[in-house]
């Protein structure tokens, strides 16, 4: 399986999600994406996250406080991630006391 690499990270200024926005009335997401060349993926995340402050009340589909989505994860998330459990770890010769003990007839 191919490695996939982000490329550099992409910031928008808020006008130019405005602008992008406005289009997507128009010309719908595909459209103002290609228009503007941002990501389809990108405006679709700008114009569900709208209608979602739409839908909640907002009294326009402007933020009043312009949130920053970190760029990396914290390093605390990123630790959690990176240990993975285990149940026990056993030593070769604990590993060799159990077999012993399964070649033991019970009974």
């Amino acid at each position: 399986m191919a490695s996939r690499s982000r490329g550099k990270q992409r910031l928008y200024s808020p006008e130019d999600r405005r602008v992008a926005l406005a289009d997507v009335r128009e010309l719908g997401q595909g459209g103002a994406a290609r228009k503007h060349g941002i990501p389809v993926s990108t405006v679709s995340h700008w114009a569900r996250a709208q209608e979602s402050l739409l839908a909640a009340g907002a009294e326009s589909a402007e933020p009043r406080v312009e949130l920053k989505l970190p760029l990396r994860p914290t390093l605390e998330k990123a630790a959690a991630r990176t240990v993975r459990r285990v149940a026990q770890v056993y030593t070769p010769s604990e590993k060799a006391q159990v077999v012993e003990c399964a070649r033991v007839p019970l009974g």
